[in-house]
């Protein structure tokens, strides 16, 4: 029997919902999904309908939320870049890649792998800047292109950067001249995870004649989706690099 003095019936899934349907039409009344009149011996009453999907949705907004404001203030407190944090928890969260900004160069011997790794990281849903090779010309050279890629992770303009020659190591000696720059050759996923999370990697070298496609992709996988931990030991250790750099690189900003 339904009291006079029902006025609202939430549901909060969809299985309860369909047991208390067919309770009424048992009673010859009918329920409808939203805010909706039932006419009963008991009078009218308002029954609304709360789908499970809203209750879905609502928890992941405040999961969001919540994760959000206690990454900023422990990314300030530790003073570590908090883009990097936010969309990796966005990716846990959420279930899908929320892009970092990536630039990527390349001179021409890795001009076609650099191509492919664009079309990867687009596909991932990264927001890539290409500063080229912009066209194949065997005779170009890789410190243009390095330096173009550094000076837009430097300005921070670009969160992360991938630069590709022919071994690496031509851009990796580049791109370790401009300061703020972190780069290092990486051809295993151990040390392109490790060289972000320990010490706070911030460009990804690779010889296009020494990995290959998949392995490229792999590498670049781990790199980008990776975070700096902010260990206090490792935090302790790029302070000496920062002196290091300070004292033995002339500037001039």
């Amino acid at each position: 029997m339904i009291d006079s003095d029902v006025r609202y019936i939430v549901f909060v899934n969809n299985s309860d919902a369909e047991i208390f349907s067919s309770r009424l039409s048992n009673l010859g009344l009918l329920m409808l999904n939203g805010p909706s009149m039932l006419n009963s011996s008991a009078g009218f009453f308002n029954l609304c309908y709360l789908n499970s999907s809203f209750i879905y949705i609502y928890y992941r907004i405040m999961s969001i939320v919540s994760l959000g404001y206690w990454t900023f203030y422990f990314c300030g407190f530790i003073n570590i870049d908090v883009l990097p944090v936010i969309s990796l928890w966005l990716r846990l969260i959420v279930g899908r890649d929320f892009g970092l900004r990536i630039v990527v160069a390349a001179d021409h011997a890795g001009f076609y792998l650099k191509e492919l790794l664009i079309n990867f990281l687009e596909e991932m849903g990264h927001e890539v800047i290409n500063v080229g090779a912009l066209e194949f010309n065997a005779a170009d050279d890789y410190p243009d292109f390095t330096l173009a890629a550094s000076l837009q992770v430097k300005t921070k303009i670009a969160e992360r950067g991938i630069v590709l020659c022919g071994s690496g190591v031509g851009a990796s000696i580049v791109a370790n001249k401009v300061r703020g720059i972190r780069a290092s050759i990486c051809h295993d996923t151990y040390s392109a995870r490790q060289g972000v999370e320990h010490d706070d990697m911030n460009l990804l070298c690779l010889g296009a004649r020494i990995v290959g496609e998949e392995l490229a992709k792999e590498l670049v996988t781990v790199f980008v989706s990776s975070v700096f931990t902010g260990d206090k030991r490792h935090v302790r250790r790029l302070e000496k690099v920062s002196e290091i750099e300070e004292n033995n690189m002339k500037s001039k900003d």
